[in-house]
């Protein structure tokens, strides 16, 4: 018996292995995914400590903030931008008075143009790290990527303060934030 043993080439089939390759495979794939590194557009509710909304953002993407103003009551439009460096930049602004709180003067190289029932503040380039927006239903709060349909932020997790963001985070977490914000 030793003998036939030492003269068979393997116990097991070929598929067996094979199998055991393919597996091992694929749990590093699943693995090393998890592991690769997204940006990612966060939304948290801040007294909550909770995440309400992510999705992955990359270089050109465009969103639009847009508000009731609390005082004069008329609508902004703050248009953003991702750059190369996953910033979020502001490009320009919209709205309908120039009063309380809202813009007053240009930085350099911005342009103010009266459209009839609407001032527009362009070629701006601010960078911002956070927005954070306190979100109530009256003042109609949302966001819009590219030229998808408006998220209404008050939807998100009710009257509070929100606080918009671009992370670097692997995939695994971002799934998790994704989750999350899925069951409230």
């Amino acid at each position: 018996m030793p003998q036939e043993a030492a003269g068979r080439r393997s116990g097991r089939p070929a598929f067996m292995k094979s199998r055991k390759i393919l597996i091992t495979g694929l749990i590093l794939v699943v693995l090393g995914g998890g592991l690769w590194p997204l940006h990612v557009l966060k939304i948290e509710a801040l007294r909550e400590e909770k995440t309400v909304h992510v999705r992955v953002v990359r270089p050109g993407d465009r969103l639009t903030i847009g508000f009731i103003h609390s005082v004069e009551k008329c609508p902004i439009r703050d248009y953003f931008m991702i750059d190369g460096t996953y910033r979020m930049v502001l490009r320009e602004t919209t709205f309908a008075s120039s009063n309380t709180g809202l813009p007053y003067s240009l930085g350099p190289n911005e342009t103010l143009a009266n459209e009839g029932t609407q001032f527009r503040i362009g070629n701006r380039r601010i960078f911002l790290q956070t927005i954070d927006l306190w979100v109530n239903e009256k003042y109609g709060n949302f966001i819009r990527f590219k030229d998808e349909e408006e998220l209404r932020l008050y939807g998100l997790a009710g009257n509070t303060l929100l606080r918009v963001s671009v992370v670097r985070a692997a995939a695994a977490r971002y799934l998790f934030w994704k989750a999350g914000s899925l069951f409230p």
